[in-house]
């Protein structure tokens, strides 16, 4: 019997250790008077609020659970390994994994940054997010680096790698939409269709490009782009940023991801379409980037038979 388990911090936001550590270092000043009582009593009550929380913060972790294959996972929370706070029994059915990005201001400069986050859902209802990662981003990293960085998402991949099947993926949104028939209010004949090129899927959301262009084509798309904005750059330092960031470039123009996948229709054409809540996308088979693990010419039979 081979137990997998993935630990996750109930507290996800990393300057709050700081804070609390700062408490705590206070609180050790004014205690260091012993003739001072008030000021004792303030320092033991401020080393207090530093203490618990930091506790909490290094010791408390809601965790998951799956043994051998089995059809369902042990979600809970922990404060120490020994101590366990609650846990329950969850379907793998019932769960879902999705990303999503947050656009934040800087408060004392302009500009902008994103913020990328994952959540894990039962049946619609989130049960735990945190800041998402590129597996690769630590690759790099010096060794001491690595030792910190985090592990999670490595770990759920390979203990829950049904949450990013695109089968379990339609099948969880196909399943929320009958339970609740507002979740998709817009039919399908009334939803816009876009052709897609350069297709894959990536954890349940379609990636790729709305126009069918090479990489260098694209990367002279992204110059003209650039000569077009309200505040336009030259031509020389559009061309250089683009030659110094080819990915970064080229992926800032007409790319898209869409939302989570609720269904895809094959037909006689090898024409693929893709709906998701708003949209319908529609990926001819030379179009594909990288052919999705549920198209029918990857199983037995005719190419044109559904799973």
């Amino acid at each position: 019997m081979v137990e997998q388990k993935i630990k996750f911090p109930v507290f996800n936001y990393q300057l709050l250790p700081i804070l609390f550590a700062l408490f705590m270092l206070i609180g050790m000043v004014f205690m260091s008077d012993l003739h001072d009582v008030e000021g004792t009593i303030f320092g033991i009550l401020l080393f207090s609020l530093g203490a618990f929380p930091m506790c909490a913060f290094l010791f408390h972790r809601r965790y998951i659970i799956r043994i051998d294959s089995s059809d369902h996972i042990i979600f809970g929370q922990e404060f120490t390994g020994k101590f366990d706070i609650k846990n329950r029994k969850i379907p793998i059915c019932d769960l879902s994994y999705s990303t999503y990005e947050v656009t934040r201001s800087y408060d004392d400069a302009p500009g902008t940054y994103n913020e990328h986050f994952m959540e894990i859902k039962e049946n619609g209802k989130k049960i735990i997010e945190m800041e998402d990662y590129d597996l690769r981003e630590y690759d790099s990293a010096p060794n001491f680096i690595q030792r910190f960085a985090p592990t999670w998402k490595k770990a759920l991949k390979s203990t829950l790698p049904e949450l990013f099947e695109i089968e379990h993926i339609i099948s969880h949104n196909q399943k929320l939409m009958s339970l609740d028939p507002e979740f998709n209010p817009i039919k399908t004949d009334e939803k816009p269709v876009q052709d897609i090129f350069q297709a894959e899927i990536i954890d349940g959301h379609l990636h790729g490009y709305t126009t069918d262009l090479n990489d260098e084509e694209r990367l002279e798309a992204y110059v003209i782009y650039c000569l077009g904005l309200r505040n336009p750059i030259s031509e020389r330092r559009a061309r250089e940023y683009a030659r110094e960031n080819p990915e970064g470039s080229i992926g800032k123009h007409n790319n898209i991801t869409s939302s989570s996948i609720y269904d895809m229709v094959f037909d006689e054409n090898k024409t693929t379409r893709v709906e998701t809540k708003k949209n319908v996308y529609r990926v001819e088979y030379k179009n594909w980037k990288v052919i999705p693990n549920n198209y029918p010419s990857n199983t037995k039979g005719a190419w044109w038979d559904e799973k």
